[in-house]
């Protein structure tokens, strides 16, 4: 099958920085991008988290379930020699690539990317966990901290990310979905609601059967939930995977 999106007309909602690595590739499997980054995100910290980077090497265990995480983290971590003897979980392959980046490999990885396979398989896996440390943004689900409790792993949380609405993008974003283009793409339910915020209900109604394309299952539940009537997930909750997906709906649509 030819892997070409034929011209087609992609809107890209993810976080500014991001949004142009993926216009990129959409480009390069001939797309037509649409860059309407719908959030900001910039780093969060504080005296707690001068506080608990001071004593990381208590922690047995450094939980990354974004990529943002990963880089935030970093960024704020003076003193990496704090980390010799600790263990890393990412929650899949972009956040191991960034991590990396800075040196570290992880020991741990789900076979899907989800915190619901994140959790189970690591609770599994490691049985006598005595302490970790999981890194967040101000919006990071917290169901993998209510596994911990369950099975008794002490943690703490450091939030060293802070996602906002990019209310600055509003006119903007109206002209585009004014628009003819073909398919959205979310990769957060962050995304989808930081949409219907910026834009309202009536802006969006005759678009809702549009196709929508998700990174996860949480993201497409939030899509549903908001009124989208075609999404559709990719096997590996990737951006690669999406423009996979994305190219397969072109083609089977003839």
């Amino acid at each position: 099958m030819e892997s070409s999106l034929k011209n087609n007309k992609i809107l890209i909602t993810r976080e500014e920085n991001q949004a142009h690595v993926f216009a990129e590739q959409v480009r390069e499997f001939n797309g037509v991008p649409i860059v309407a980054p719908l959030l900001k995100i910039e780093s969060y910290g504080g005296n707690k988290n001068k506080s608990i980077f001071s004593s990381i090497d208590c922690f047995e265990w450094v939980f990354f379930t974004s990529v943002n995480g990963v880089n935030h983290f970093f960024k704020q971590l003076e003193n990496r020699e704090l980390l010799t003897s600790c263990r890393f979980a990412v929650v899949g392959h972009k956040t191991e690539e960034a991590l990396n980046h800075y040196g570290y490999s992880a020991e741990f990885m789900p076979t899907t990317y989800n915190a619901e396979t994140m959790a189970r398989e690591f609770i599994n896996r490691y049985k006598q966990v005595q302490n970790v440390l999981f890194v967040r943004g101000n919006l990071s689900r917290t169901l993998l901290l209510s596994e911990f409790s369950k099975h008794n792993i002490a943690y703490e949380k450091i939030t060293v990310y802070e996602t906002t609405v990019n209310h600055s993008i509003k006119y903007k974003l109206i002209e585009y979905i004014k628009e003819d283009f073909n398919f959205f793409t979310f990769t957060s339910p962050s995304t989808i609601k930081a949409f219907f915020k910026i834009v309202g209900d009536k802006n969006i109604v005759t678009l809702l059967n549009k196709p929508c394309f998700c990174i996860g299952t949480t993201t497409e539940q939030t899509a549903l939930k908001y009124g989208f009537q075609k999404t559709y997930i990719p096997e590996v909750f990737t951006i690669d995977s999406m423009i996979d997906k994305m190219v397969e709906y072109v083609h089977s649509e003839g």
